[in-house]
């Protein structure tokens, strides 16, 4: 189980740090509660388990990041008896295969479905969107949902969450998009985001 979810947790880790970037301003407000909250001004401090419940820009662009980049967006399911689906008969003991990835980017349900927003999961009473995040009304499942729902789902948010922390807040160096010229490159404080 832990080899599989450091995959996974690397691809959650690549995708928000790739989102964050072409966001600088959402970038610029995470790093900004990261240095006021943990940081407190000083740039020594170790990132603690007491820290986590006092981050509120993070979890939100975590689910948004998860939305948009499932690391598994199909599931596997089935049936435990005759049933029909939208006017198909579907017989017991029949594989189906459930496109969570695509529910995610549901414009029906979601605000702008194609866009990295993560200002839809705040709010006074959770965000809008407080039952999807609650795995309540199977509209976010990136872990899947149920008794068959992946049971490292746990672990990869623990592992992701100090990890993007420590990125974010942190992160010193270069940073050059592929595909751009030399001449393009910039040091990560010169960015608006730095």
């Amino acid at each position: 189980m832990f080899l599989a979810g450091s995959s996974t947790t690397a691809s959650i880790v690549e995708w928000a740090m790739a989102e964050l970037i072409n966001h600088p301003d959402e970038m610029r407000k995470l790093q900004e509660e990261i240095r006021t909250t943990i940081h407190g001004g000083g740039d020594n401090q170790q990132i603690t388990e007491d820290h986590l419940g006092k981050l509120h820009r993070l979890k939100p662009v975590l689910k948004e990041t998860l939305r948009l980049h499932m690391p598994s967006p199909l599931v596997l399911r089935e049936t435990v008896e005759d049933t029909e689906l939208l006017g198909y008969h579907v017989p017991a003991r029949t594989r189906v295969i459930i496109d969570v990835g695509a529910i995610a980017r549901d414009p029906a349900t979601w605000e702008r479905a194609e866009e990295f927003l993560p200002e839809q999961w705040f709010g006074d009473d959770g965000g809008p969107l407080a039952a999807a995040a609650a795995g309540q009304d199977f509209t976010f499942l990136p872990f899947g949902g149920g008794r068959r729902g992946c049971p490292g789902a746990g672990f990869g948010m623990a592992s992701v969450d100090p990890l993007r922390r420590a990125c974010c807040a942190t992160s010193t160096g270069s940073y050059r998009p592929v595909g751009r010229p030399r001449s393009t490159w910039m040091r990560w404080g010169d960015w608006p985001c730095g």
